[in-house]
């Protein structure tokens, strides 16, 4: 190959690579009114106004437990709602993920027959059997109440799974996040299921990480994120829902 040739396809290379570079791949739990294919989930909204103009994106919205998978495999993204939080994940250690601002903060809680009182505990439901989403954390403590209580743990894909299992009888209980929760009993008009408001079983920071993306980026979206988190819009878009 002549010398101006091999120029030429050298910078051509270095051009694709830098432009594979600059685009940021996010990998979003899909999470009705969260974080949504059409983009217009309350996370979808605050990302929209904090990610850095100056770059390219790639947003993949994908189930929670393929979307976990999608950012372990990766050589370069982020994945939201997501920490660093030892207590649910080890990617800050094994992966060197780093987490940025949180943007909110998710409360899962124990959600039970209608005509039951609330649950306050999971010692409650020693010996029986609960429900979660494959894919969400609810933290190595939960993990090791339920093994000790002798609880049955079914995982399944999605909220109507969950919900028609309990509303069955196939399981005692659900454990599951809210807002989530809430935004999907309140897109469907339906009457929440029993929970005990004032007694969370965990508090899940919910936040961007990243690993092996530009510095630059993430030091602009934490200024955008310091911004943006002082407004108005800001707290239009989190209002919380109301059950």
């Amino acid at each position: 190959m002549k010398k101006g040739k091999l120029v030429l396809t050298l910078l051509l290379f270095a051009s694709y690579f830098s432009y594979a570079e600059s685009v940021i791949h996010i990998v979003a739990y899909d999470i009705e009114g969260l974080h949504q294919t059409d983009k217009k989930g309350k996370y979808d909204r605050v990302l929209a106004e904090v990610l850095p103009s100056e770059f390219d994106y790639k947003i993949q919205v994908a189930p929670p437990k393929r979307a976990l998978r999608i950012f372990e495999q990766c050589s370069a993204c982020c994945l939201s709602p997501m920490n660093d939080n030892p207590e649910f994940y080890d990617y800050a250690e094994t992966l060197g993920a780093i987490q940025l601002p949180a943007y909110n903060s998710a409360v899962a809680y124990i959600f039970s027959q209608k005509d039951k009182m609330p649950i306050k505990d999971i010692e409650a439901l020693a010996g029986k059997t609960i429900a979660l989403q494959a894919g969400m954390s609810f933290g190595k403590s939960f993990i090791k109440r339920t093994k000790a209580l002798k609880i049955a743990t079914v995982q399944v894909s999605d909220f109507d799974s969950l919900f028609k299992m309990l509303e069955l009888n196939r399981v005692d209980a659900v454990a599951a996040y809210t807002p989530d929760a809430l935004l999907y009993f309140n897109n469907r008009n339906l009457t929440p299921f029993t929970y005990a408001k004032e007694h969370p079983i965990v508090i899940h920071e919910d936040a961007l990480l990243c690993k092996n993306v530009s510095p630059e980026f993430m030091n602009k979206y934490r200024r955008n994120m310091a911004s943006f988190s002082e407004s108005e819009k800001f707290k239009e878009i989190l209002e919380k829902v109301s059950d």
